[in-house]
């Protein structure tokens, strides 16, 4: 719901204006009130049980609420100690946080929130910080898993060399034994995987 008044605009989901009252004013003579249906939407990457944009499906929703509407964290992927919000917070916000804005021109200075879920305390931040709209949870991967990439990576290069090689006894030797040539008492050819 957006109230227009005297050329200033002033908006509050419609939730808000049921739940809390001073939210919910009267509307005097000349005053427009515009009523419409802006989905609100969060973003998951990294980690996440499912990657891609979610809707609020209510004007109100926790960190807890979006990160379990997006799967939660992956076991074998995600680090609980990892979860970083992105968001733009207004110049002011950000001043009190603490952020040097000197950088930023614009009313809307980017400032990114860290999570850390293995503190137990963790969880019950992540039920109190409220999502605003366009924020992005990011869950960062575990050390684990870039060690895996590494692994399956050198594998792949081993692989890349020793599977011809594999090949070339594996075919030397059926040849052999299509011919009769190879008995188990003349040749043993023998290969490790």
């Amino acid at each position: 719901m957006t109230l227009e008044r005297d050329g200033r605009q002033g908006t509050a989901p419609f939730g808000s204006l049921l739940s809390q009252p001073a939210n919910n004013i009267f509307v005097r003579p000349q005053d427009t009130v515009y009523v419409f249906t802006q989905p609100q939407t969060f973003l998951a990457m990294g980690a996440s049980g499912q990657q891609g944009q979610f809707s609020f499906g209510a004007w109100r929703l926790t960190l807890a609420e979006a990160m379990a509407k997006a799967g939660g964290l992956k076991d074998d992927h995600a680090d609980p100690g990892s979860v970083f919000i992105y968001r733009g917070e207004p110049r002011e916000v950000a001043k009190q946080l603490g952020v040097d804005c000197t950088r930023y021109s614009g009313p809307l200075v980017p400032v990114i929130y860290i999570l850390d879920l293995r503190d137990p305390g963790g969880y019950f931040i992540a039920t109190e910080f409220e999502m605003r709209n366009k924020d992005v949870i990011f869950a960062s991967n575990a050390n684990s898993v870039e060690a895996t990439k590494f692994m399956t990576y050198l594998r792949m290069i081993i692989g890349t060399v020793s599977d011809p090689i594999v090949a070339g006894i594996d075919a030397y030797t059926l040849k052999g034994l299509a011919n009769g040539s190879i008995s188990g008492a003349t040749t043993i050819v023998t290969s490790s995987r």
